[in-house]
């Protein structure tokens, strides 16, 4: 499962290739019915992410024209399903699709969906649940200097998100059973504009971890 896609596709890139079945899912009708779009190959108001996939398989796995083409097919054959997701509700997904998953997959979405400290460790619980035993959870966030709720801007929008370290997501993961926990963790230069426009943000980290 991808939780909290948002609008993109940009995971089922890698997944897709071993993937039988994936399904996404985003907290807003509109992010859920853009991936809809693209989904649905005939609709010409889709979004266009072919030229992002041809980029990653060409460049990652150094792939053709031919790879390109049979993974954009793949991703609209195993994509299942689009649905609802809420991290503040229990379960955290549509119901019906609350099941348990080998791979849950999500980026940036529990530091925007969570207000606080505490609703980030109960959202790595909820999301436990939705995993099966020995399945992989992989997180991917921003790293910060530390723990606050800060805000980013979205055109004249100020919206909230909660800036979180690695060492605090590290800790919350085994708290809730998680073991095999791997991170990597990658800094930015400070002329990055992202950390001129943030200097609380460092970089990025990823967490790789399996249910107990």
């Amino acid at each position: 499962m991808g939780y909290g896609t948002g609008p993109s596709l940009h995971q089922t890139v890698i997944t897709a290739a071993k993937a039988s079945e994936i399904v996404v899912s985003g907290y807003s009708a509109e992010n859920r019915e853009a991936l809809r779009l693209w989904l649905d190959a005939a609709d010409p108001a889709a979004f266009d992410w072919v030229p992002f996939f041809r980029s990653a398989i060409q460049d990652l796995e150094g792939g053709g024209e031919k790879a390109v083409f049979e993974r954009v097919e793949k991703i609209r054959s195993v994509v299942k399903a689009v649905v609802h997701c809420d991290l503040s509700q229990d379960p955290p997904v549509e119901r019906g699709y609350d099941v348990q998953y080998d791979v849950i997959n999500s980026c940036f979405c529990l530091c925007v969906a969570a207000k606080s400290l505490d609703e980030y460790q109960q959202g790595i619980v909820k999301l436990s649940k939705l995993l099966r035993p020995g399945g992989v959870l992989m997180i991917f966030e921003s790293e910060h200097r530390n723990c606050q709720l800060l805000t980013y801007p979205i055109k004249e929008h100020k919206c909230p998100y909660l800036a979180v370290t690695s060492e605090f997501v590290l800790k919350s993961f085994r708290d809730a059973g998680f073991v095999d926990v791997t991170t990597h963790s990658m800094e930015l230069d400070p002329s990055h504009p992202s950390r001129v426009q943030n200097p609380e943000r460092i970089g990025y980290f990823h967490i790789r971890c399996v249910n107990s």
